[in-house]
């Protein structure tokens, strides 16, 4: 049986798809031997590769109380709404100090150089450094700062990186969680809001296009309304966290045969 590396991309919000992926996944009995993940897709992925399961990560999702991220704030848009050293304790909590060299399965996450704007790749040392990186969006969460250089979100120069994963032999499954809705035409209503968030969403919906070029399998969620970071309702609703997570597990299904086949041959 081939070795399988599992690619989640980013996608704000929408990356309680990726607990359906996994979830469908493990019970078919595939387990990823590696996973890369890029923003959201990193946040998930340390969760599963610490425990080694996705019952795990959804507990967690579940169990922890959305609205402390509110004590996290700050009134501070040029370095970010969410202070770094705040989100990293938040982090070392919630993983509880983990390297990666301690995971269960191995991970890499994905952020981007603020200088070069070349993607940079964590596979050692803290977890926590590794994920808060992967996921300091622009203007909500501060940057990591670490050896003099500033590191951003991956989805930001690698949202979904295929071409990393295909450095090792065997089978990339790549989740692309940034493919533009189609269900926009109609619509006259447009808030500030949802205008800035669509906007950013086109951008995300080009770059994925052109790093999932090269994956063996690739599985695009039907995620019609969600709008990444600015879709904060995701986070505060469990009923809706638990809809995506099932767009995610129906995609993954649909597809559950041709992955077996690709792993199989």
């Amino acid at each position: 049986m081939k070795k399988i590396t599992l690619v989640l991309g980013s996608g704000g919000t929408r990356g309680f798809a990726h607990l359906g992926v996994l979830k469908t996944l493990e019970e078919n009995g595939i387990v990823p031997d590696r996973i890369i993940g890029s923003s959201i897709g990193a946040f998930v992925g340390g969760f599963f590769c610490k425990f080694g399961s996705y019952k795990k990560a959804e507990e967690f999702s579940f169990d922890f109380d959305w609205k402390e991220l509110c004590s996290l704030l700050r009134l501070d848009i040029r370095r970010g709404l969410i202070g770094g050293e705040k989100l990293r304790r938040e982090l070392d909590n919630l993983f509880g100090k983990t390297n990666f060299e301690d995971l269960e399965i191995p991970l890499e996450t994905v952020a981007t150089d603020y200088f070069t704007a070349q993607p940079v790749y964590f596979n050692k040392g803290s977890l926590s450094e590794g994920v808060h990186a992967s996921i300091a969006f622009p203007m909500i969460i501060e940057p990591l700062r670490k050896d003099g250089n500033i590191f951003w979100d991956g989805g930001l120069s690698d949202p979904l990186p295929v071409e990393r994963a295909k450095k090792d032999s065997g089978v990339v499954l790549a989740v692309n969680l940034d493919k533009y809705p189609q269900s926009l035409r109609g619509r006259r209503k447009m808030s500030a809001r949802r205008s800035v968030g669509m906007a950013i969403r086109s951008l995300q919906h080009h770059l994925a296009n052109y790093h999932r070029v090269g994956a063996d399998i690739l599985l695009e969620p039907e995620l019609e309304n969600e709008d990444g970071f600015l879709d904060i309702s995701s986070f505060l609703k469990k009923e809706k966290g638990r809809c995506i997570i099932e767009k995610g597990s129906e995609i993954t299904q649909k597809n559950i045969e041709l992955i077996k086949e690709k792993i199989e041959k």
